[in-house]
């Protein structure tokens, strides 16, 4: 079978079933993001890889609960390392470097690509401007919590303490401008496959 063909829902379904090589194909397609997102928050090449490890083991073990209704399987992975990175990071209470709020999103990840795979490099450059492009259109009050949460590493609850806002004010802003850049990243994207 060729699975690089398959959707991510039918690999999910696929590992479902224990089917390691389905497993195999998503660790092919998003590993480079989940140990970019973990890597963002920690700060550490060495954790990031075993934290972008720990994301795949949780896949297999816990594949039964995606729900391609709510998330992609890209976000639902992002999700798991999210979680994984912060949970690392409240265990060791360390303190990541601090992304500059007008730096946004753009070019903060490492290179993950070989030196001689220029069409890796394009497309990581590519994926990076499409997110950054859509940070900048979001309301600024919604960009600065969603860089403290996702790139900062920050929790809600510290979010609202750095902010001196309510707590219920720190989550709208950030599950509105999530749905706002799903929206903007959906229709920059439409006939790509970076997202």
């Amino acid at each position: 079978m060729d699975y690089s063909v398959l959707s991510d829902n039918d690999l999910l379904n696929l590992t479902v079933k224990r089917d390691k090589d389905a497993l195999g194909e998503l660790y092919d397609r998003y590993v480079r993001s989940v140990y970019s997102l973990a890597y963002k928050i920690i700060g550490n090449r060495v954790v990031a890889e075993e934290i972008a490890q720990e994301v795949f083991i949780s896949a297999w073990q816990k594949s039964d609960t995606f729900n391609p209704s709510l998330a992609k399987a890209s976000t639902w992975l992002l999700s798991i390392a999210h979680h994984k990175s912060i949970d690392h990071k409240r265990r060791l209470s360390e303190r990541t470097t601090k992304v500059s709020l007008n730096d946004g999103y753009a070019g903060h990840f490492p290179q993950l690509w070989e030196e001689n795979d220029p069409t890796a490099h394009l497309w990581e450059q590519e994926k990076r401007m499409l997110i950054g492009k859509a940070l900048k259109q979001i309301p600024d009050n919604q960009r600065e919590v969603i860089l403290l949460a996702y790139f900062e590493g920050m929790t809600h609850n510290d979010i609202a303490g750095k902010l001196s806002l309510p707590l219920g004010t720190v989550k709208t802003r950030i599950r509105l401008g999530m749905f706002k850049l799903k929206d903007i990243l959906l229709h920059e994207s439409e006939g790509s496959a970076l997202l």
